[in-house]
């Protein structure tokens, strides 16, 4: 699903304004399939923003807990992918958000 500009900053705004600060050495990171420290910190600070969001959008619990695990599995996936986007964490911030809604439509 691609999203206009103005919708996708509005899906971002929802979703990251309870987000902690990104820092782009945890993406980096978390490219290292074998950094778990860096897995755990960044599960225990996104996983609830991941929810929260799922949640707003009227999901129920269980389907927000599993679009959270989705989305967590799609971080992993493309973690290499996103540690090299220059560096940029609003890139960053704006393709979770984007993957948040785009599970919670599939829904």
């Amino acid at each position: 699903i691609r999203l206009e500009a103005n919708h996708n900053q509005t899906v971002q705004s929802l979703c990251m304004r309870d987000a902690p600060t990104t820092r782009f050495t945890l993406l980096q990171r978390l490219a290292d399939g074998e950094d778990q420290e860096a897995w755990q910190e960044f599960h225990r600070l996104y996983e609830p923003c991941i929810y929260r969001f799922a949640r707003r959008q009227g999901l129920q619990d269980a389907d927000a807990r599993e679009v959270t695990q989705e989305v967590l599995l799609t971080v992993g996936k493309r973690a290499e992918a996103l540690q090299s986007s220059s560096g940029k964490i609003d890139h960053f911030r704006g393709w979770l958000a984007t993957a948040i809604r785009n599970r919670v439509i599939d829904r």
